[in-house]
């Protein structure tokens, strides 16, 4: 028989269980959060020395040719250390050194990072520089010169890969863009220096000797006080040695610190999966191969724009303009500008998005070139009214640099610095310096082929094309990572 009693129905709700992955990433942020206590002067002690060894040294080498240039195109043996004049092709191939020597230098050391450690590697490769400006100095022919630039430029391109690597492990997400950015700064910085150096010691001995000064001394700090970084020390399972190493770079107490340590552990656990991926599994993993694919495409906007190439030819670009004002004072100008830019570049850079600083750098740098560009041309046709703006080179240049050190040149390497995970970093370094010195040698030994065939003008214009077909990749390609750690962007990049 049937039950007429009403029967009371209650609505179930699901509640689905939390990611275990997600609730973690929040607490990490959160955690962030709460002790964002600022940068502490031993982080920036520590960033700067990094900066000088890796970054500041590159900057000596690619300009160490000019002020001794004319050195050994000369034939008084009293200037001349080889005794008589090199030719053109020499001084031209010594010129190539830096570019070509440190793109192998980069692959071939890069993997030194990993097994050596971060701070290991830079001390080695350069005490093998110091030891290789020295010889350097003492040159008596043409082959002393060539042996000690091709070693020393080899390791200065390991030492790229170990610094940059160094500079992104030391910091927290939250200040993190701009310790890397001290690695554009550390590139005028080195010109600028090199430049005041020759201009007080003429000889090229001792002018040799004293550029070798500012990284001796760099090098004793780094033995002496800086330690390894906290993720390479806790990835290698020396969770004391990381503590101390925090102690030191940070305003926490012990028990900020653990936490950060825990944080760091769990994301190495994530991120690592194999302790010695190969370089095609790397690639058959979505989010990392997006994250080439995001780091090359913009590392190639960035050093095909014309930026690392022009300073090399400031000369004939001034002559041709007609200014009025002195070659020396312009060059000097636009070194000292780059070098105020980066500084302002470490301070801006992590207030707004990567993405807003890319988009209004390309299409800065896409204007002010093409404007350049417009003024050879109307130059060359002969035009008399052009005499009034022969100053608009160097002020467009002034701009041009000041638009791509506030966005391409500083953030290309932000991106890099936070896309990658720790087991991939080393690799992923290594093959955009690869790319970035292959890229800068072409472009370099195209401008006068281009300026000599077609006018000054179409360098301009190209490199503005460039900068325009970078804008579109930009906008289309290349999403927001400012605010997200590793995981949330590896999360993006799967997803997507």
């Amino acid at each position: 028989m049937i039950n007429n009693e009403e029967v009371e129905i209650e609505e179930i709700t699901y509640i689905p269980k939390p990611n275990a992955n997600a609730e973690l990433i929040k607490q990490i942020d959160s955690n962030n959060e709460e002790i964002q206590h600022g940068i502490s002067p031993f982080l920036y002690f520590s960033a700067i020395v990094a900066c000088m060894v890796s970054s500041v040294e590159m900057g000596f080498a690619v300009v160490w040719i000019s002020p001794v240039a004319e050195k050994l195109l000369s034939n008084d043996t009293n200037e001349n250390p080889v005794g008589a004049a090199i030719s053109t092709i020499q001084l031209s191939s010594i010129s190539a050194i830096p570019a070509f020597s440190s793109l192998f230098g980069s692959i071939l050391l890069g993997r030194t990072c990993d097994s050596l450690g971060r701070r290991t590697a830079m001390i080695m490769l350069n005490v093998t520089i110091v030891i290789m400006k020295i010889f350097l100095a003492f040159a008596t022919n043409i082959y002393m010169i060539f042996i000690p630039m091709i070693i020393m430029c080899f390791c200065l391109g390991g030492t790229q890969v170990a610094g940059r690597i160094y500079l992104t492990e030391i910091g927290e997400d939250h200040h993190k863009t701009k310790l890397v950015c001290f690695g554009t700064l550390g590139m005028p910085l080195g010109n600028v220096c090199s430049y005041l150096i020759s201009s007080f010691i003429p000889s090229f001995e001792l002018f040799t000797l004293a550029c070798c000064i500012p990284l001796m001394l760099s090098v004793g700090c780094l033995v002496i006080f800086l330690p390894e970084t906290p993720v390479y020390l806790i990835s290698r399972k020396k969770e004391e040695e990381a503590f101390k190493a925090l102690k030191k770079l940070r305003k926490k107490n012990s028990n900020e610190i653990r936490k950060e340590m825990s944080s760091i552990s769990y994301i190495l656990k994530e991120t690592s999966k194999s302790e010695n991926i190969s370089f095609s599994a790397m690639f058959s993993m979505r989010a990392i191969r997006t994250a080439f694919f995001i780091s090359i495409g913009v590392h190639l906007i960035a050093y095909s724009n014309g930026a690392p190439v022009i300073m090399s030819f400031l000369i004939p670009l001034f002559n041709e303009a007609g200014s009025s004002v002195p070659n020396y004072i312009s060059i000097n100008l636009l070194s000292i500008s780059q070098l105020v830019f980066s500084s302002i570049a470490t301070q801006t850079s992590e207030r707004y998005g990567r993405r807003t600083l890319l988009l209004i750098s390309t299409l800065g740098n896409a204007v002010l070139l093409f404007s350049i560009g417009v003024f050879y041309y109307l130059n060359d046709m002969g035009l008399s009214y052009i005499k009034y703006v022969s100053c608009w080179p160097i002020v467009g240049l002034i701009l041009f640099y000041l638009s791509n050190v506030l966005g391409l040149a500083s953030i290309c390497w932000v991106i890099a610095s936070e896309v990658f995970p720790t087991n991939v970093i080393s690799v992923a370094m290594s093959l955009l310096l690869f790319i970035d010195n292959l890229v800068v040698a072409t472009m370099v030994f195209m401008f006068p082929i281009i300026m000599n065939s077609f006018g000054m003008q179409w360098n301009f214009w190209i490199y503005s094309a460039i900068c325009m077909l970078g804008y579109i990749f930009v906008y289309f390609k290349v999403p927001e990572t400012k605010g997200k750690n590793l995981l949330e962007i590896q999360g993006l990049f799967e997803r997507n």
